[in-house]
């Protein structure tokens, strides 16, 4: 697997090149961005994406919820052999949610 590196939404150009990244770091990049997507977001596919806005929404977010959206996008990508740790922290004040990841791909671990 290679893609264009991307940082804060944009490609990354040095010395007037894009930067290309491949095998683990492709796939921690498209993981990353495959998280950030919100449902409903893409105008063409309205039902790819994470609901984080639906369940944080809510009085009470069911956290079991988005904790298997997470899982499932994660884990239908076929370089994922697996979710080794799986850390899910909810601040209810601020209404934000911290997630830490370790996954083993074809490419080793990988930590999100």
């Amino acid at each position: 697997m290679i893609d264009v590196k991307v940082q804060n939404n944009d490609i990354v150009i040095e010395d007037g090149d894009i930067v290309w990244v491949d095998k683990a770091q492709a796939l921690r990049q498209k993981l990353e961005i495959k998280l950030l997507h919100l449902s409903g977001e893409w105008y063409l596919n309205t039902s790819q994406g994470i609901g984080y806005i639906l369940e944080f929404g809510k009085k009470r977010p069911n956290l079991n919820t988005i904790t298997a959206q997470i899982k499932a996008a994660i884990t239908e990508e076929e370089e994922v052999r697996r979710v080794n740790k799986f850390q899910l922290d909810y601040d209810a004040k601020q209404r934000t949610i911290n997630v830490n990841i370790q996954i083993e791909s074809i490419y080793g671990t990988i930590q999100l």
